[in-house]
C-alpha cells in the first residue's frame, strides 16, 4: 500500500504584528542563536518545525529586553478557521513561565521563555500554505499590557487530492523527492552592516545578498529589515523592497539605511531580515535571518538627598533610607550604596539592576561606635559612596559629603544609682498604698450594696 510523506516547514517570522502597550518598553524577540529541544536547526540556520506520527511541533524561544510581571506569560495559536485548517482545533493555549533551557545538544543553558506547541493534525488535510499566529500577552513591571504575534507558515505537500505542481516552463514535475524538488529557497549569504555600533541619531547601512538555493525560481520577492526597537527603523521607506523574480542559483541584492531615533534603548538589538516570496502556484513562503547591532546610550543615574541625622549617641543605631534612579536609556548595572564616616558601621546597600527608566530604595541600617582611639565622640566627616556599571563592565562612582555628631553615653554615679533604686521603691510602695485603698473601697461597696439589698427585701415582705 503506497505510504504518504508528510513533510512540513514553518518559519517563524521575528516580527510582532502587533504594537506594544503604550508606555511599556518591554519587547519580545526570538532567540535565533541556539538550539533548544524539538529544533533541528537555529533560527539563524534556518529553523524549520519537525514533524512525527501526524503532530507539527512548533519551538518558539523567546528574550525580553526587560522584566515582565510574575515572569510568564500567555501564549494562544490561532489556528486559523475549522474545516480549512489542516490542524485538529482544541484548547492549546498556555501560561509559560521563564527557565533555564539545556541548548545546544547540552553543551549550554539559556534562559527564555520557551514556547512550544504539539499540534495534531487532520487525517484529510490538504496541501497548501496555512498561517499558524502564536498571541503572546504579559504584563510589565509597571501594570502596562504587552501584545505581540508572531506569524507561522505551516505547509502541507502531502494532502489529499491536490494536482500535481508544475515547473516554472508549465510542465509537470512529478517524481520530485519533497519540498527541495519543487520550491525556491531563497537565504541570506552575505550581510554586510556600517557600522554595528551606534550612538542617537547615527545611520547604518545594510547590505544584503540573497540567493536561490532551491530548484525552482522564487516569485514576487520583498525584503525588509525590523529591529526589536521600534525606534530603530528605515529611513524613508515606505514599503519592503520588490524583486519579480529570481531563479535557481541566482543572487540578488539589497540595501537598507535605518536610523537611531533618539528614544532607542542602549544595550545589544537583535534585527531581523524578513524574505517572503511565492513559487510558480502561489503558495506563500518567508524565510528569516538576524543580525545584531549595539546602541550607546548615555548612562543618567541620579539619587534622592543623603543627610545623616544631626546627632547619634554612642551604642546607639539609626536607618538610613537610599533611594538610586535610572532616569536614560540603557540599564545601569550592580548598583551599590556604601557608607565611608568614621565611627559608623553600616552594611552596603545592593540596588541591583536599575532598568531604564526605573528606581529601586533600600534601607541601610547604622550603627555608631567612637570615632577612633584618640578622638572617640565628636563631629565626624566622610562620604556615602554610590558605585555602578555599564554594559562593558566599566564602573561609575559618585560620592556624597556627610557628617554626624557622636555624643558621648552619659554615665551613671553609685549616688545616682542608689538614688534611683530609692525611688523605685518609694514607687512601687505607694502603687502597693493606693491598691490597698481601692481594694479596701471595693470591699466596703459591696457591703453596702448587700445591706441595702437586704433592707429593701424586709420593706418589701412587711407591706
Amino acid at each position: 500500500m503506497k505510504r504518504w510523506l508528510l513533510t512540513i516547514f514553518a518559519l517563524l517570522l521575528m516580527i510582532p504584528s502587533a504594537a506594544l502597550a503604550a508606555g511599556s518598553t518591554v519587547i519580545l524577540g526570538i532567540d535565533d542563536a541556539n538550539l533548544y529541544d524539538g529544533m533541528t536547526r537555529t533560527y539563524s540556520q534556518g529553523y524549520s518545525p519537525t514533524v512525527a506520527n501526524g503532530v507539527a511541533t512548533i519551538v518558539l524561544p523567546l528574550v525580553t529586553t526587560g522584566s515582565i510581571s510574575g515572569s510568564t506569560i500567555v501564549a494562544t495559536p490561532n489556528l486559523g478557521t475549522v474545516g480549512s485548517a489542516p490542524f485538529v482545533f482544541g484548547n492549546y493555549q498556555k501560561t509559560v513561565p521563564l527557565s533555564t533551557q539545556s541548548v545546544n545538544s547540552g553543551t549550554g543553558t539559556a534562559n527564555c521563555y520557551y514556547v512550544r506547541f504539539d499540534l495534531t493534525l487532520t487525517s484529510d488535510r490538504k496541501n497548501g500554505s496555512y498561517p499558524v499566529v502564536i498571541e503572546i500577552e504579559g504584563t510589565d513591571l509597571s501594570g502596562n499590557t504587552i501584545e505581540q504575534n508572531f506569524t507561522t507558515y505551516v505547509t502541507i505537500t502531502d494532502g489529499k487530492a491536490d494536482p500535481a505542481p508544475t515547473d516554472d516552463s508549465g510542465s509537470s514535475s512529478g517524481g520530485g523527492s519533497g519540498v527541495s524538488a519543487s520550491k525556491p529557497v531563497l537565504i541570506v549569504t552575505a550581510c554586510a552592516v556600517a557600522p554595528d555600533t551606534l550612538e542617537s541619531g547615527d545611520t547604518m547601512q545594510v547590505d544584503l545578498t540573497v540567493k536561490n538555493v532551491g530548484r525552482r525560481t522564487a516569485h514576487n520577492i520583498r525584503v525588509n529589515v525590523t529591529s526589536d526597537d521600534p525606534n530603530i527603523a528605515l529611513v524613508d521607506e515606505f514599503s519592503a523592497p520588490y524583486l519579480r523574480g529570481l531563479a535557481s542559483n541566482k543572487e540578488a541584492e539589497f540595501s537598507f539605511a535605518m536610523q537611531v531615533m533618539p528614544m532607542a534603548l542602549g544595550g545589544m538589538h537583535t534585527m531581523t531580515i524578513a524574505i517572503a516570496y511565492e513559487n510558480t502556484n502561489n503558495v506563500a513562503f518567508t524565510e528569516t535571518a538576524a543580525f545584531r547591532v549595539t546602541v550607546n546610550q548615555p548612562i543618567q543615574f541620579s539619587h534622592d538627598k543623603v543627610e545623616l541625622p544631626k546627632d547619634i549617641t554612642s551604642g546607639e543605631s539609626f536607618s538610613l533610607p537610599v533611594n538610586a534612579y535610572n532616569t536614560g536609556l540603557t540599564t545601569i548595572y550592580n548598583v551599590k550604596c556604601t557608607l565611608e564616616v568614621p565611627g559608623l558601621i553600616a552594611a552596603s546597600a545592593y540596588l541591583g539592576n536599575l532598568e531604564p527608566q526605573k528606581s529601586s530604595d533600600k534601607t541601610m541600617s547604622v550603627f555608631a561606635t567612637t570615632i577612633d582611639s584618640s578622638t572617640k565622640y565628636g563631629t565626624t566627616y566622610g562620604a556615602c559612596v554610590f558605585t555602578y556599571e555599564d554594559a562593558k563592565g566599566e564602573q561609575y562612582q559618585e560620592s556624597v559629603e556627610v557628617k554626624i555628631e557622636i555624643l558621648e553615653p552619659v554615665k551613671v554615679t553609685d549616688e545616682e544609682k542608689v538614688k534611683a533604686e530609692e525611688e523605685a521603691k518609694e514607687q512601687k510602695a505607694l502603687s502597693q498604698w493606693w491598691i490597698s485603698l481601692l481594694f479596701g473601697l471595693a470591699i466596703i461597696a459591696v457591703l453596702a450594696s448587700i445591706i441595702i439589698i437586704a433592707r429593701f427585701s424586709r420593706m418589701m415582705k412587711m407591706r
